[in-house]
């Protein structure tokens, strides 16, 4: 009875600051709601969906047999999964500059809720979370043999970083190597 409670205080209490405070899109400061974003700004945003490779989650003009994109058809990479939320465009640049370089440290909820869903079905078999850059090398040499290992990242241009990471965490005896990432540069068209 008292969670209950508690649960409907705290909605009536965020729906009054709302009201009284209400929030404002971190790119162009409009008023906006749950999404963090304004309308127009969230639809600037190019949310990659199916179909895409299975292994490098490259967006794919259209779904084939076995899910795969050329580049990883001709030579598997050596992480066993990457999914990205959005392609970098010019809107996604502004906000990931924004978080990384403007102290928008209030964005990391709105970048966790997108990497939350990219990641549920890894949930259960992850157990080292560490971003590609930034770290001492040592993370990557030490502990966790044979254990699953999830590389979070803001943006991926070539894929370099990550492969580099991968190749380390093998060579330490980690198990699969999987990679989250906000957003993707597209090099080349669908």
């Amino acid at each position: 009875m008292q969670t209950k409670t508690a649960t409907r205080f705290r909605q009536h209490y965020t729906a009054l600051l709302d009201l009284r405070l209400p929030k404002q899109c971190p790119l162009c400061r409009r008023f906006c709601f749950d999404h963090g974003l304004c309308a127009d700004c969230w639809q600037g945003l190019v949310f990659i969906t199916p179909p895409f490779c299975q292994c490098f989650g490259r967006p794919l003009a259209y779904a084939i047999g076995d899910h795969l994109c050329g580049s990883c058809f001709t030579k598997m990479p050596p992480l066993a999964e990457i999914r990205s939320c959005f392609l970098y465009n010019d809107r996604s640049r502004q906000l990931i500059l924004k978080f990384k370089h403007g102290d928008a440290l209030h964005l990391t909820l709105l970048f966790a809720h997108f990497l939350k869903r990219l990641s549920l079905p890894w949930k259960s078999q992850t157990i080292c979370l560490c971003r590609f850059r930034f770290m001492p090398n040592d993370i990557f040499t030490g502990g966790s043999t044979n254990q699953p290992v999830l590389l979070i990242d803001d943006v991926m241009i070539t894929g370099a970083t990550p492969y580099e990471a991968v190749r380390t965490r093998q060579k330490a005896g980690s198990g699969p190597v999987r990679g989250l990432v906000l957003a993707r540069v597209l090099r080349h068209g669908l």
